[in-house]
């Protein structure tokens, strides 16, 4: 083999190696100059939480339940004599107003007008028997002064057929004022100041009697809505055992939005229902509305409207009202005490809702409580409050 052949042969295998352990010596010679990295403790990571803080002062127990409006007052109107209907008054039309004692509708009289007069002539023939029979029995009295002796029996004085023809001028008398009611009756009258729902009626229909419904009206004196409550916010807002209140009935505040407007009225609690709802375990209270019944804005409240109520119930001076996300299971809240450490405190709940939690004891004025949810809880446990 030549001499230069032989040479490149032995750089081919000797280089590579060669080359490889250069790299790695260089790679450990650096890797030894190499500065160590300084170390660092690691500081303690504490949950962030939220805080609010608590403020005395008297508190109002306020109470949020819901209802529809309904009339206090609500007829069926019927005619109490049978008849042809002549007229309907202008105000016997749904939606519209009368006041009381107004005529609605009137009925053909010319019956009662005739059964009226039937009855007067029957009392002036009572009464003239009677007058005759009054003068037959005074005759027989001096009859017997005169020609009798002893004591005179009833029927010989006639007191009997006096008796009788007395009866019978009562009986007169009576169905002459009978006569006379049911000609009254022809006009139907409203029974009090209200509106009308529906009517059923029309001129030219015959009345069979008390058995048509005429038409629906509602009393316009006054106006209720039944709020359904648990037994728990009853006595929060001063209600007795009977279901009327203790003091001064707790006034409620309803509302509705109308065309984007919310709309206000005033109204007080007067009395519950005589049970308790057996599915719902509540029972009703009636908020009821005084005339004129428009709202802040004007609006006139009428029956079938949903309305909200905000009721407000007794003043609790030892209370306080914390966020709902501040109460956790149990009924307890997490106070921050010192060194940003939390404890666990127990309450007394009056009441809670979606936003917030009336509480009792357990707490006082300015002390901070942890608001935020949190995963685990050990008492004792730090925590960073937001600032």
């Amino acid at each position: 083999m030549p001499k230069s052949g032989r040479g490149r042969l032995i750089l081919k295998v000797v280089l590579p190696p060669a080359v490889l352990v250069l790299g790695i010596v260089m790679t450990m010679a650096m890797a030894a100059m190499k500065p160590e990295p300084e170390k660092k403790e690691a500081e303690p990571v504490f949950p962030k939480i939220e805080t609010f803080t608590v403020k005395g002062g008297r508190q109002t127990v306020r109470v949020a339940s819901e209802g529809t409006v309904q009339p206090l007052q609500e007829t069926r109107l019927t005619a109490k004599v049978p008849g042809d209907i002549i007229a309907v008054a202008e105000d016997f039309y749904p939606g519209s107003r009368f006041g009381k004692g107004d005529v609605l509708l009137r009925l053909d009289p010319l019956p009662f007008e005739s059964a009226l007069a039937e009855a007067k002539s029957r009392l002036a023939l009572r009464r003239t028997a009677y007058l005759q029979e009054l003068e037959n029995a005074e005759q027989a009295r001096r009859d017997w002064e005169r020609v009798g002796s002893g004591e005179a029996s009833p029927l010989v004085l006639r007191e009997p057929q006096l008796e009788k023809a007395r009866a019978d001028l009562e009986a007169a008398k009576v169905a002459v004022r009978i006569a006379e009611e049911d000609l009254a009756d022809t006009r139907v009258r409203a029974p009090y100041d209200g509106r009308v729902r529906e009517k059923y009626v029309e001129v030219g229909q015959t009345v069979p009697g008390p058995s048509l419904v005429l038409g629906e009206v509602y009393s316009t004196q006054a106006l209720e809505v039944p709020l359904p409550l648990s037994l728990d916010d009853l006595a929060l807002l001063g209600f007795s055992g009977q279901g009327v209140p203790q003091a001064n009935p707790p006034r409620a505040e309803l509302t509705a939005t109308i065309g984007n407007r919310e709309h206000r009225w005033r109204a007080r609690l007067v009395r519950t229902a005589a049970a308790v709802d057996p599915r719902t375990r509540m029972i009703t209270a009636y908020a009821r509305l005084e005339p004129p019944f428009t709202s802040d804005k004007g609006w006139e409240l009428t029956p079938g409207m949903f309305v909200e109520a905000d009721i407000r119930g007794k003043a609790l001076p030892d209370a306080f009202r914390i966020p709902r996300a501040a109460l956790q299971p149990g009924d307890v809240v997490y106070r921050l005490i010192d060194d940003n450490r939390l404890e666990k405190v127990e309450l007394e709940v009056l009441r809670a809702s979606d936003d917030t939690a009336l509480v009792g004891e357990g707490l006082s004025e300015g002390d901070r409580l942890c608001r935020t949810p949190l995963l685990f809880f050990v008492d004792g446990m730090r925590v960073e409050p937001a600032s």
